[in-house]
C-alpha cells in the first residue's frame, strides 16, 4: 500500500471517528475505491424509498433522519468513500473480511463528532436489492423471506426505539448483513447461521432476545433445524458441527439460577470448551446498557436476576461468556 492510500485511510477514520484504522479498511480500501461508481445507486431517494418499502419500515421520523443523512453524505466525499468502503467490505468482498468489523471500536467516538450512526443504516440498506436477489437464489420460502425482512427492519428500528440513538450501531449494522447475504436462517425459536469457514463446517446457534428461551420451543427448533438448514445449505450434513458463543452458556449464571430455569436447561444442551470475560454482553442483554458503565451501582434492578448479577459486579468480580456445541446424543433423543 503506497504512502498516499494509506493517508487517504487515515483521513477518512480520522474524520469518522476512529482511533484506529481497521485491518479491513487496509485490505479492502484499492478495491472498492477501483468499483465505487461517480453516481451511487443507494444514495438516491428513489432507491431509499423502496428498500423501506421492502422491510416495511414506515416510521416518517426516520425516513426524514435517513434523507438528512443521504444528502449530507452526497456533498461529502470523505463520507461517500467511508460509506462505499463500508458496502464494499459487507456486500462485495469473497475474502471474509466482514468479521473483522466485530472488532471495530468507534461507535462512542462517532456519536461524539458526527451525532449521527445514520450513516450506518445507509450502507446496512444499500445491500437491499441483493437481499431480494440472494433469498430468492437461496431458495427461501415465504415464512424464512419474512424473517429476514423482519430482522433487517428490528436492525434499522431498534437501536433509536431502546436506546434513542440516532441510527445503529456498528453491531447492528454487522449482524444485518448477515441476513442481506443469506448467511443464516431462522426456525421457530433459534436462529442459525451455517459457515464453511477455513472449510469447516459449522452450525452458529443465535438467540433473538425477542421472547422468552422456552426450553420445550428451544428443542422443537433445534429438531426441525436440520431438515432446514440441508435445504438451504447444501453443503450441510448431519455430522456438521452445532455451536453457540453467548452470556447463555456463562458458567457463572448457575450461581444466580436455579435447575429449573430456562437458561440452565439451555445450558445443559451444550458440552462446554471455552470462557471468555465480557461484561457487555451481560450489560447488554440483562440490562439494556449498550455502552461501559463506569459504576455498576447504577444498573437498574428489575428482576431477580438483574440484582443477584449487580451485586456480583458492584464486589469486583468478573462475568463471562461461554462457548460450547451442541451433543451429539442430543440428535438421538
Amino acid at each position: 500500500m503506497n504512502n498516499n492510500v494509506n493517508n487517504d485511510i487515515k483521513e477518512i477514520a480520522n474524520y469518522i471517528g476512529f482511533e484506529i484504522v481497521p485491518n479491513s479498511w487496509r485490505e479492502c480500501y484499492d478495491k472498492a475505491m477501483e468499483l465505487m461508481p461517480r453516481e451511487i445507486e443507494w444514495l438516491k431517494l428513489d432507491f431509499l424509498d423502496n428498500a423501506l418499502e421492502f422491510y416495511k419500515i414506515k416510521d416518517e421520523s426516520l425516513k426524514l433522519m435517513y434523507i438528512n443523512s443521504i444528502m449530507e453524505i452526497s456533498k461529502n466525499d470523505l463520507l461517500k468513500r467511508y460509506v462505499f468502503l463500508c458496502h464494499y467490505i459487507l456486500f462485495i468482498d469473497k475474502n471474509f473480511n466482514y468479521r473483522d468489523c466485530w472488532n471495530w471500536k468507534a461507535t462512542k467516538e462517532l456519536i461524539n463528532k458526527h451525532d449521527n450512526l445514520n450513516f450506518n443504516v445507509i450502507i446496512l440498506l444499500s445491500g437491499f436489492k441483493s437481499h431480494s436477489k440472494n433469498m430468492v437464489n437461496r431458495g427461501f420460502d415465504k415464512k424464512q423471506i419474512e424473517y429476514h425482512k423482519e430482522g433487517i427492519k428490528n436492525c434499522c428500528i431498534n437501536d433509536y426505539n431502546r436506546f434513542n440513538i440516532k441510527g445503529i450501531r456498528f453491531s447492528q449494522m454487522v449482524w444485518g448483513s448477515y441476513f442481506i447475504n443469506t448467511r443464516l436462517i431462522q426456525v421457530g425459536r433459534l436462529q442459525y447461521e451455517f459457515s464453511d469457514y477455513n472449510s469447516k463446517n459449522i452450525v452458529k446457534i443465535h438467540i433473538p432476545p425477542n421472547s422468552p428461551l422456552d426450553s420445550v420451543a428451544v428443542i422443537e427448533s433445534l429438531k426441525k433445524s436440520r431438515k432446514e438448514i440441508e435445504k438451504y445449505f447444501k453443503k450441510y450434513s448431519e455430522e456438521t458441527l452445532y455451536t453457540c458463543s453467548s452470556w447463555l452458556l456463562s458458567s457463572d449464571l448457575p450461581r444466580f439460577l436455579d435447575e429449573n430455569s430456562n437458561i440452565i436447561k439451555f445450558q445443559n444442551l451444550f458440552q462446554k470448551t471455552d470462557e471468555k470475560t465480557d461484561k457487555k454482553d451481560f450489560l447488554k442483554f440483562i440490562f439494556g446498557e449498550i455502552f461501559d458503565v463506569l459504576d455498576y451501582k447504577n444498573l437498574k434492578e428489575r428482576t431477580k436476576l438483574q440484582r443477584r448479577i449487580k451485586e456480583h459486579l458492584i464486589k469486583g468480580k468478573e462475568l463471562h461468556v461461554g462457548e460450547g456445541y451442541i451433543n451429539m446424543e442430543f440428535w438421538n433423543r
